[in-house]
């Protein structure tokens, strides 16, 4: 009756009915095989590793992570969670490419994104025994890195902070 619509209205409710259907695929269909878009998708990456060197320019994995962003957008993927892993997949390799192309702002916003809403609900065993090219390695390489520049950021700031509010404008701060 009335409670039964009531909860089916309630936000929290469909959110848990979201949250039990992806866990239940991350259970039973963790490759994302039924999802044809992230099916041809994980296909494609191929020899992926998503680690630093999907980051540097002129390394064999840095081409291969730009082909798989490219392949990404041409099947429309989006950071969704249709696919679990398959979309932390993705969001690391969306700080990979932002990193390439010199946005650390971007790469930080993003490793964020994917620390907090994937990386810290699923057990590392997860990854470790799916077809997806993440893995603990990569994530903490990664981790280091951002954490390395925002110290570095920190420093930069600190020596820029006496010329004032100038100093920490977009014109003045590179991304």
């Amino acid at each position: 009756g009335t409670l039964e619509r009531a909860v089916w209205r309630d936000p929290r409710f469909l959110e848990r009915q979201a949250e039990d259907a992806m866990g239940h695929l991350l259970y039973t269909d963790p490759n994302c095989t039924t999802l044809p878009a992230w099916s041809a998708w994980r296909d494609s990456l191929g020899g992926l590793s998503l680690s630093i060197e999907a980051s540097e320019p002129g390394y064999p994995q840095a081409e291969l992570a730009q082909l798989a962003e490219d392949k990404a957008t041409e099947l429309r993927l989006a950071p969704d969670g249709e696919c679990y892993l398959g979309t932390a997949a993705l969001l690391l390799m969306q700080v990979a490419g932002s990193w390439r192309r010199g946005r650390f702002f971007a790469a930080l916003q993003v490793f964020a994104a994917l620390h907090d809403q994937f990386l810290t609900d699923a057990h590392p065993g997860f990854f470790q025994h799916s077809c997806w090219p993440v893995n603990d390695h990569a994530v903490r390489s990664w981790k280091d890195r951002l954490l390395f520049q925002i110290r570095r950021f920190r420093e930069l700031a600190g020596r820029q902070f006496h010329l004032g509010p100038a100093a920490f404008s977009e014109a003045a701060i590179e991304d």
